[in-house]
């Protein structure tokens, strides 16, 4: 099967989007960010965890952020 590239054209299209699109939380810092969420929480779940993020005001992928919390609070157990 072959695949379109793209041009020249388009390239340089997407490029001067993306500069103007926001920038995603990369997983890193998105561990780092419901780490110290977690530490701060008395009785952290992700029910809080998630609207802490939200009132954050941060740009975050919600399904990776949801995982990462859910594989920080397992091993807070």
């Amino acid at each position: 099967m072959y695949k379109a590239r793209p041009s020249t054209e388009v390239m340089n299209e997407i490029h001067i989007y993306d500069a103007y699109l926001p920038k995603l939380m990369s997983e890193v810092e998105l561990s780092v960010l419901i780490g110290n969420i977690i530490k701060v929480l008395e009785k952290p779940n992700i029910g809080f965890i998630m609207k802490a993020l939200k009132e954050s005001k941060s740009q975050y992928d919600g399904k990776m952020a949801s995982k990462i919390a859910n594989n920080l609070l397992k091993g807070n157990k």
